[in-house]
């Protein structure tokens, strides 16, 4: 989200394969979650931030250069942790591919 305000996003709408998250971020009660306050702050930001901010759910097949991501992710050291804001991994890189075709 916070690329998105940066690049002038004012409609933005977050797709993701984790359904729980999605129903927590769409819930108008407080949450009771472990995570609760990262759910909160997710919450005010996208009402300050942008105009509209949709959360919703695709199947992991919908999402699968976000799944490579996360998958990659889980298996970094911390010291091998990749930071990079115009590299995409070559292993996601073509389910990105995928995506637009």
């Amino acid at each position: 989200m916070d690329l998105a305000a940066e690049l002038g996003v004012v409609r933005l709408t977050v797709e993701m394969d984790a359904l729980m998250l999605e129903q927590a971020l769409n819930r108008r009660a407080p949450d009771c979650l472990r995570q609760a306050q990262a759910i909160q702050d997710i919450k005010v930001q996208s009402r300050l931030w942008f105009s509209s901010c949709v959360f919703a759910h695709c199947k992991r097949e919908a999402n699968m250069p976000a799944h490579h991501m996360a998958k990659l992710g889980l298996a970094l050291q911390v010291e091998d942790v990749l930071v990079a804001d115009d590299v995409i991994p070559a292993i996601v890189a073509k389910f990105v591919m995928g995506d637009l075709a």
